[in-house]
């Protein structure tokens, strides 16, 4: 597992453009989840991201989460599990989804008018 979080900034400005991820991306501050709903590690980073954002410990931004197409789609059930409560939830293609992420995840992403100005995954999360 990644020590750090990696983001292809280059895909991430790419899919903004090309309108893959919502234009809501790149205003203002938010803080976009790029999550599996199959994976362990995304689950138990939803959890810390909660905990987190309801002490007061974690940006305070909208949160965008951000799933790759063709996975289940029981976002509900991943959500009731976990305690985070996304402002918005989107599916991308998954060959999109795996170029911004470079094929890991989770990937969270502080972001500034779509810039990314912080990355994490679930071991550099705290």
């Amino acid at each position: 597992y990644a020590r750090h979080a990696l983001v292809n900034e280059q895909a991430l400005q790419e899919a903004r453009e090309a309108e893959i991820l919502p234009a809501s991306v790149a205003e203002g501050d938010k803080v976009v989840y790029f999550y599996s709903l199959k994976c362990h590690f995304c689950k138990m980073s939803a959890q810390k991201l909660a905990t987190l954002r309801q002490r007061g410990e974690f940006a305070q931004a909208p949160v965008i989460v951000i799933y790759g197409r063709g996975q289940d789609t029981n976002t509900e059930a991943f959500f009731a599990e976990t305690g985070l409560t996304p402002d918005e939830v989107h599916f991308i293609e998954p060959n999109d989804f795996l170029r911004i992420t470079n094929g890991s995840f989770p990937v969270i992403l502080e972001l500034q008018d779509g810039a990314v100005q912080k990355a994490y995954n679930y071991r550099n999360l705290h």
